[in-house]
């Protein structure tokens, strides 16, 4: 998650040299490659479960840090448009 994130940072810092279009394939290749890894398959499966109403392998997360987004977003170092 850390790589990620400093991955992401790194990419923003760039993006003064990039175009925006090209700047955007790279985030969403980020995101592409992070829903891909084997631990979303488990976390997609579980909130599966819960919408289809069957029991999950344990209960999921809901994280929703209303006003706190600037405390924990790995975007507050980045560079924005």
């Amino acid at each position: 998650m850390q790589r990620q994130a400093n991955k992401i940072i790194d990419c923003a810092a760039r993006s003064t040299r990039l175009d925006e279009q090209a700047y955007l394939r790279e985030l969403a290749e980020l995101v592409r490659e992070a829903a891909t890894e084997k631990r979303m398959a488990r976390v997609f499966r579980r909130w599966r479960d819960v919408n289809e109403l069957r029991r999950p392998d344990r209960a999921p997360v809901w994280c929703k840090p209303v006003g706190c987004w600037k405390n924990v977003s790995v975007f507050r170092d980045s560079i924005t448009r």
